[in-house]
C-alpha cells in the first residue's frame, strides 16, 4: 500500500487540522495483527521528513502517528483521526448543540449558563389610591430595552 505523509501542527479535535504534505506515495506494508483503527505499519527506507500524520487511501482514512526506526527499518504506530476522515459526512450533519462557546439557544434550559436578568423597579401612583392596606402590584414579562 502507498500513504501519504504530513505535518499536522493542530490539536487533535479540530475538525480541520492544519496539514502540511511532506511525502506522497511512500511504501508501507501493514503488520499483521493491526487493524484498521489503529494500524501500525512498516515503512520505506527512503523517508525524507520527520512527519506526525499520514493518509491511508486503501482505508481512506486519516491517522495520527509516531514513527519509530527500529531494526533498519520505520516504524510508524498509528491511531484514526475520526473528525478528519469522516469531516465530508459531520459538515453536513444538522444537530441541536447541548452548548456551544459560540450560540446559544434561549429555550433550552442550561444550569451551567448564567443568564442576566433585568429587573426595573418603577413606582407608579394609583389615581383613586387605596384605602387601609398596602398593596404591591407585581409584573413579569415584557421587553427591558
Amino acid at each position: 500500500m502507498t500513504i501519504t505523509t504530513y505535518v499536522n501542527d493542530s490539536d487533535e479535535h479540530m475538525l480541520s487540522p492544519n496539514l502540511t504534505e511532506v511525502d506522497k506515495n511512500v511504501t508501507a506494508v501493514l503488520k499483521s495483527g493491526t487493524d484498521i483503527l489503529n494500524p501500525v505499519l512498516v515503512l520505506s527506507n527512503n523517508l525524507s521528513h520527520d512527519f506526525n500524520y499520514i493518509y491511508i487511501s486503501e482505508f481512506n482514512r486519516y491517522y495520527f502517528c509516531k514513527v519509530f526506526y527500529s531494526q533498519n527499518m520505520y516504524i510508524a504506530e498509528c491511531h484514526v483521526d475520526a473528525l478528519y476522515s469522516w469531516k465530508a459526512y459531520i459538515d453536513e450533519l444538522n444537530v441541536i448543540a447541548n452548548r456551544s462557546s459560540s450560540d446559544f439557544n434561549t429555550y433550552q434550559v442550561d444550569n451551567t449558563i448564567p443568564f442576566l436578568a433585568k429587573s426595573r423597579v418603577t413606582t407608579v401612583p394609583f389615581p383613586s389610591g387605596f384605602m387601609g392596606n398596602s398593596w404591591m402590584l407585581s409584573c413579569n414579562g415584557g421587553d427591558f430595552n
